[in-house]
């Protein structure tokens, strides 16, 4: 089992939550009990096991600009913050801070550290677009936190070109790091990382403008525009969504029972290229330490010579992981063509969904037990699509979808 060395955990106190009128003084004592407590149980329980732990919140902004009654309404153009919300925020972020602080001041510990993290996700769409009120803007300015995460959907969401991505995600970086008041004895150049990028394959939602990836080929290509500008900024971690996919598709108020793609292994267990993209990018970035080791007297290389390492690395693990991928590829089309459809629900009574996880689905079509075509999908695209049969009668049909290889799958459809 893998051993890992930095650990980064969202905390949250149970029923402490920012509203408009702040936070009350037995809600900060509460966040201030539990990270306290927290920070205590790792400093002990990992005591000389050289981890490291990030306690943080995840995407705090939502938190900054949601409804008086305290539940997401994912308005990222709410034109006004109460004043009282944002100071309930920076008081909340202090206390977690003073909590981790104080246990750590306690001592009785070696080999471990935990550091506290906050989260931004909106300084783009809010502060520098809008010039509205955001964590960028009038918390993080006020706020004693070890580091910043930023999940960087409003900086790379949309875009496709690596200039674009590159220049977005490096101003809004170098902004939210000048925001910070200054703080010594951190471990890093820089105080902000990328706590979350990524994009979903094939999610097709009709409701989203945004650009997204159709294929493989696109979602790791900009996944790694996104890694390169992280890397070439200084960025100490970029925190990719995610390894298995743990997001349903909702249409219409219809749950298609399918992910939205964010993910390196898919829902039946096929490594994307982004997966590859990452396990060679790993290995070629632990071969040049290992290199540099060998040629300087095994000292370890600088966070800037680092970063030259890593680039080469990535740059290189892109080009293994095509290969690795097509390998991967054929072996699925040869072995398993069944296992990239699944239908549902069947039976059906009016209307079915049909999900498609493969890459080389080329035609669909519906027949009866006489052979007659029925119905055809004029759209299959790594995606999931509708096909109303409530006009058909009560039996068994066949559905057949074929593959640009000409292989067969064929799955028996219960009309009721």
């Amino acid at each position: 089992m893998p051993q890992f060395k930095h650990i980064f955990l969202w905390v949250y106190s149970p029923n402490v939550w920012v509203r408009d009128d702040g936070m009350r003084s037995d809600e900060l004592a509460n966040e201030d009990n539990t990270v306290y407590a927290l920070t205590k149980y790792l400093l002990q329980q990992y005591n000389g096991t050289d981890k490291t732990f990030y306690i943080g919140q995840w995407e705090a902004d939502w938190e900054l600009v949601n409804d008086v009654s305290g539940i997401e309404d994912w308005n990222q153009n709410k034109p006004t913050v109460d004043q009282h919300r944002i100071d309930g925020m920076i008081a909340q972020i202090n206390a977690r801070q003073a909590a981790v602080d104080r246990a750590k001041g306690e001592g009785g510990f070696s080999g471990v550290q935990v550091y506290n993290y906050t989260e931004v996700n909106l300084p783009k769409a809010r502060s520098l677009d809008q010039g509205l009120a955001s964590m960028l803007s009038h918390v993080l300015p006020h706020v004693n936190v070890d580091f910043v995460s930023y999940s960087c959907y409003d900086a790379i969401r949309n875009y496709s070109d690596e200039t674009t991505i590159r220049q977005n995600l490096m101003t809004v970086m170098d902004t939210l790091q000048n925001a910070l008041p200054a703080k010594a004895g951190l471990p890093f150049e820089k105080r902000v990382f990328v706590g979350e990028f990524g994009f979903p394959n094939g999610r097709e939602d009709k409701y989203n403008t945004y650009a997204e990836p159709q294929s493989q080929e696109d979602q790791d290509l900009w996944s790694r525009y996104a890694m390169k500008a992280a890397i070439e900024w200084g960025s100490p971690f970029a925190l990719y969504w995610t390894f298995y996919g743990n997001e349903h598709k909702t249409v219409d108020g219809i749950d298609w029972n399918t992910q939205n793609g964010y993910w390196m292994i898919d829902n039946i267990n096929r490594k994307q290229k982004i997966y590859h993209t990452y396990k060679n990018y790993y290995a070629a970035a632990k071969q040049g330490v290992a290199d540099f080791m060998n040629a300087n007297s095994n000292s370890l290389p600088s966070e800037a010579q680092f970063r030259t390492i890593a680039l080469n690395a990535l740059n290189g693990a892109s080009n293994t992981s095509s290969r690795n991928f097509e390998e991967e590829r054929k072996v699925l089309a040869e072995e398993k063509p069944n296992l990239s459809l699944r239908v549902y629900p069947n039976p059906v009574t009016d209307q079915f969904f049909i999900s498609n996880h493969s890459l080389s689905i080329s035609s669909v079509h519906l027949f009866d037990l006489s052979g007659n075509k029925i119905l055809t999908a004029s759209k299959f695209n790594q995606g999931v699509i509708r096909l109303d049969v409530s006009a058909l009668k009560k039996g068994i049909y066949l559905l057949k979808a074929t593959t640009i290889e000409n292989t067969i799958s064929t799955i028996k459809i219960m009309k009721k």
